[in-house]
């Protein structure tokens, strides 16, 4: 893969992690715009059934996701399943017309179950059932990462998808992190004293990000 196939596949994995973020946080704490949830549903479904339709690596990757949050009943709104129905249908439609993907199903069910781990392992973080730094794992859903890294190791993928899921997850983190202050704003009037994080310096970044909000 060459140096700027993997910049473009790194930051289209980034797009999709904030995406999907963005329209977790829009249905979960009901903050931002729905309207734009729908049309990044669109785009980056489109984008994924692309990708998977194209790229074997991909493929089994976005279809673990998929499968992953599927089994742990998470599709849960109007968008995800906008966005599950373009990730599924786009790919089949276009292997139907156009090419075949080369699919190892060893490789899917291995990271299909990774994905499940986290999905099953995040739940028990949120609702205090695990602590520590197993929680923190599961938090950040740390089996996937571990899955996708082997990839390479094994010499199955390049290390350009371990990257490019990096960005995913990174991309994905930092919606996260900067949703919180809206978060705030909503829940409290006045928040001199903001929701830990256990990150001094965030605590700080919230109650500044929400006076600038406010102003």
């Amino acid at each position: 893969m060459s140096l700027e196939t993997a910049i473009i596949l790194v930051a289209e994995y980034a797009f999709l992690g904030g995406s999907i973020k963005y329209i977790d946080q829009v249905y979960d704490e009901k903050i931002w715009s729905r309207a734009m949830a729908v049309i990044l549903a669109v785009v980056s479904g489109l984008l994924m059934g692309y990708l998977v339709a194209t790229d074997p690596a991909s493929a089994a990757i976005f279809i673990a996701i998929v499968l992953g949050v599927a089994l742990a009943k998470k599709i849960d709104n109007l968008p995800f399943m906008l966005g599950t129905l373009l990730v599924l249908g786009a790919p089949a439609l276009y292997l139907t017309f156009v090419s075949q993907l080369s699919l190892n199903w060893g490789i899917l069910f291995f990271l299909t179950m990774a994905g499940l781990f986290d999905e099953w392992g995040n739940d028990l973080y949120d609702q205090k059932k695990i602590t520590g730094p197993l929680g923190r794992f599961f938090a950040y859903r740390s089996t996937m990462k571990l899955a996708v890294f082997a990839m390479p190791l094994l010499g199955v993928f390049s290390w350009s998808y371990f990257f490019a899921f990096l960005a995913f997850d990174i991309s994905y983190v930092l919606i996260d992190w900067f949703s919180q202050p809206y978060i705030v704003r909503k829940k409290t009037a006045a928040p001199e004293i903001p929701v830990k994080f256990g990150r001094r310096w965030y605590d700080k970044f919230v109650v500044w990000r929400w006076h600038e909000i406010q102003s």
